[in-house]
Formats: C-alpha cells, sequence, structure tokens
C-alpha cells in the first residue's frame, strides 16, 4: 500500500484546560511527539497491521522531519519516496488536549503544501494495489489538479482507491 498526503508533527500535551497568563507555568501529565496526518495516520496504522507500505509526503530539512522519518524507518515503512523540502518548514500542529478530550489545533503549515507528484513519477507511486490519498485542502501544490490526475492514473491501473479530505474547500 502507498499513502500519499499530509504528514506533520504532533505535539500534544494533555490535559490543558488553561494557558497560564504571562510567562507563567502549569504542570500537566504527558507530552507526546507523533507523526501525523491523513496520510501519515493512514501509514502507521497500516503499518501496525503488518501491511507492507510506502509513504509519499514532503517534510522539511529540519528536526521535525528528522523525527518523523526515524518513526517511520522504525516501523519498517518505505520512504524512499519522500520529499525534503529546503524552502518550507516539516508542517506541525501544538494540541493542547483539554481533560473532556477536546482537541483545539495550533497548525503552521509547512512542507505538505510543497509536496508535488509529478506525471512521470505516477507509475512508480502506483506500483501498489493500494493507493490512499491524505490531506487535500491542506495540499497546496498537488491541491490544483495534480492530486485529481494522481487518482485518475491510479484507477486506471485497477488500484483500491482512498480519499481523506482534511479541509475542503469550493475548488475541492
Amino acid at each position: 500500500a502507498v499513502f500519499v498526503g499530509l504528514t506533520i508533527l504532533d505535539i500534544a500535551g494533555r490535559p490543558v484546560d488553561s494557558v497560564p497568563e504571562g510567562g507563567g507555568v502549569a504542570f500537566i501529565e504527558e507530552i507526546r511527539m507523533n507523526p501525523a496526518g491523513t496520510a501519515a495516520g493512514a501509514v502507521m496504522n497500516a503499518a501496525k497491521l503488518g501491511a507492507n507500505c510506502a509513504t509519499v509526503a514532503c517534510v522539511g530539512n529540519d528536526e521535525k522531519g528528522n523525527f518523523i522519518l526515524d518513526a517511520y524507518q522504525r516501523m519498517g515503512i518505505d520512504c524512499s519516496m519522500v520529499q525534503r523540502s529546503d524552502k518550507s518548514p516539516t508542517s506541525a500542529t501544538i494540541l493542547p488536549i483539554r481533560s473532556n478530550g477536546e482537541r483545539p489545533a495550533l497548525h503552521a503549515r509547512g512542507a505538505s503544501d510543497d509536496l508535488f507528484v509529478s506525471d512521470d513519477e505516477f507509475n512508480r507511486v502506483c506500483d501498489t494495489r493500494f493507493l490512499h490519498h491524505g490531506g487535500t485542502g491542506l495540499l497546496n501544490a498537488m491541491d490544483k489538479g495534480q492530486s485529481t490526475r494522481l487518482l485518475q492514473h491510479a484507477k486506471s491501473l485497477g488500484l483500491v482507491t482512498t480519499f481523506d479530505l482534511i479541509a475542503p474547500d469550493e475548488n475541492t
């Protein structure tokens, strides 16, 4: 299975029911960092279930991107099609998780907007039985029609495709 799209670093803390005033400090139970996003979450779940997985994503040439790739490699996920951006940092989100489970998000767009799968890469990306595309609406370069072309190509080859929208708009 190949998973294309939104790949970010989540930094989650819990419980966070309020932010201290000024330069104050509050103590919480846990802070975690995880690869996340509609492509990243799916590829990690599939890898945990034993599927042979590859990912097509774009991360920055930074410590956040290194963290994500290290986590993927430990899970046995093929990262040979991952792109590294020199112009944008890895996309990331801070999640102050509330006691009731609510998860407001503070998101910094980044390298996921730079992801672009060119037509000449389609056959390599589609050398699989299953193609998942996640993150449309938060993939600036792909959202201009390239996602459609990639999915059409995958369908023409008979692949099972899934499509996960995260921030659709009138152009989606």
